[in-house]
């Protein structure tokens, strides 16, 4: 996923907004609604939409699609939320859409449809985003490999750290958590890792080999998400890199994306 700053809205400031949602709906004060969903972070309008009843979901979200915060807003939906919102839609809109998000969440949307709505979108995307999407479909949806995202920063050893804060600078908007930059050998083997701030503070003459520090945290493809969990957690990690099992790179999880997670399983048990 691309790197979402989540702020769910509990208590009197989360009941002002569904308070208000509903009644611009009620009045159908389409124009003053669009303003209001725009100006409110996409978690926050999901947080609402727990709390709608279906008809006001329907309603709500004819006027939400026409904004460009859809796509992030589908996937801060629960599951049993989302499918329902989205069978109207075309499989052009929605490839359209989905064309826009980080490939693990553009995954995890068409994992969760029907087979054959999910076919059609699938048919209506770009060769390269179709790609990445069916490569990450062939893992477990609760595994490490389900939810990494391979939008992320990685550099060969061999670099210098001029050259690696030249390549940070041209891709780090493509890229997911730069905080953390993750070094490889060979044939995409993981290496190392090195810190924003150790790249930015070392000569840049010196190569990215000689600056990683070697000892990492790492998960494989078909870790359980409760394990990449409690590794996030326990050590107090932004994200964790996946590798598969030649100890290849091929993805990260953030702690964003546990949260998620925690949060699921939280809505499952309750």
């Amino acid at each position: 996923m691309a790197n979402k700053q989540k702020k769910e809205l509990i208590g009197t400031e989360g009941k002002l907004l569904l308070d208000m949602i509903r009644r611009l709906n009620h009045r159908t004060a389409t124009d003053n609604l669009l303003k209001l969903i725009t100006k409110t972070h996409p978690a926050d309008t999901a947080w609402v939409f727990r709390h709608l009843s279906e008809h006001e979901r329907d309603e709500v979200f004819n006027i939400l699609a026409q904004t460009d915060q859809v796509g992030e807003f589908l996937s801060e939906l629960d599951e049993s939320i989302m499918v329902p919102l989205v069978k109207n839609l075309t499989p052009q809109f929605m490839a359209d859409v989905i064309s826009e998000m980080a490939s693990d969440d553009a995954a995890d949307i068409i994992d969760a449809l029907p087979d054959e709505f999910a076919a059609e979108i699938r048919s209506q995307m770009e060769q390269e985003d179709r790609e990445e999407v069916d490569e990450l479909l062939q893992y477990h949806p609760e595994t490490a490999g389900g939810l990494m995202s391979p939008d992320f920063m990685y550099l060969d050893e061999e670099l210098s750290v001029g050259e690696a804060i030249a390549k940070v600078q041209k891709r780090s908007e493509e890229k997911e958590m730069v905080f953390y930059l993750y070094i490889t050998f060979g044939d995409g083997k993981l290496a190392g890792v090195v810190s924003l701030r150790e790249l930015l503070t070392n000569p840049p003459h010196r190569q990215l080999k000689n600056i990683m520090r070697e000892k990492l945290l790492s998960v494989t493809t078909d870790t359980d998400q409760e394990e990449v969990a409690h590794v996030i957690s326990q050590y107090n990690l932004l994200a964790v890199p996946v590798v598969d099992a030649n100890y290849r790179l091929v993805g990260i999880v953030t702690v964003d994306d546990i949260i998620d997670v925690m949060r699921e399983e939280a809505t499952e048990a309750f």
